[in-house]
């Protein structure tokens, strides 16, 4: 116990000779020493509001420039830079937002590369698994790790036309439900002649509508025979 307090009493007259000299202290941490003089040392500097100072057990760690560099190059771009790079595709803000938001940035950049429609990619992405979760009952996060691994193949099929925009729903829908890419990717189509031949009968059975309604009726009771372009050019030719 004296020598505590002998330690604390030459710790008070340090700080006051400190002070009566009007040397400039700075919070430290200090070792009280186990001598005769009872003194005490300097251990390292009070932490800040940060928490951090030097750590006086190991040896500084010195980091190369290159090493540096390297670093950089892998870094994740800035919320703000990858708004831009999006910007260029010519995505709206709202899809951005979404791409960005729900960390499908990569995977967009991936499938544009397949395909070159980005808003075509990026509803297929971000809006059709809500969609078809919804309308199956089936989980969001099952539906979309079985249709990524099934997106660069649906893309080349529509590369290769043997596929139309208008029938990737139905064909993500088929896989939701459990069928084979082989059997989703069959889509049945009508040919040219029984097409018009059925748009016909719906234009007599309504006559009188503008070409937008008619649209609706074909699209309604064709469902993916047809898609809306190859649709409308038929209703336009038979109604004139």
């Amino acid at each position: 116990m004296k020598t505590f307090l002998k330690t604390v009493d030459n710790e008070v007259l340090r700080q006051k000779k400190l002070s009566d000299e009007k040397q400039p202290t700075k919070p430290e941490v200090r070792n009280a020493l186990n001598d005769a003089e009872c003194k005490t040392e300097f251990l390292r500097p009070m932490p800040g509001a940060d928490r951090m100072y030097p750590e006086t057990d190991l040896p500084l760690l010195k980091i190369s420039r290159d090493l540096i560099n390297e670093c950089k190059k892998n870094l994740p771009k800035l919320k703000s830079e990858q708004e831009e790079d999006l910007k260029k595709t010519g995505l709206n803000h709202e899809m951005i937002k979404l791409l960005i938001s729900e960390n499908k940035v990569e995977e967009f950049k991936v499938l544009l590369d397949v395909y070159k429609n980005p808003n075509f990619i990026s509803k297929m992405i971000l809006l059709f698994p809500k969609e078809i979760s919804s309308k199956t009952g089936r989980n969001l996060d099952e539906i979309e790790n079985k249709f990524s691994d099934n997106y660069f193949e649906i893309l080349n099929e529509l590369n290769k036309k043997k596929i139309s925009e208008s029938d990737i729903k139905e064909i993500l829908i088929k896989l939701a439900e459990g069928k084979s890419f082989d059997d989703a990717i069959k889509i049945e189509k009508a040919d040219n002649s029984e097409i018009e031949e059925k748009i016909l009968d719906i234009i007599k059975a309504k006559p009188g509508l503008n070409a937008n309604a008619y649209m609706g009726l074909v699209m309604s009771q064709m469902k993916n025979k047809i898609n809306g372009k190859e649709a409308m050019e038929i209703i336009n030719k038979l109604m004139k």
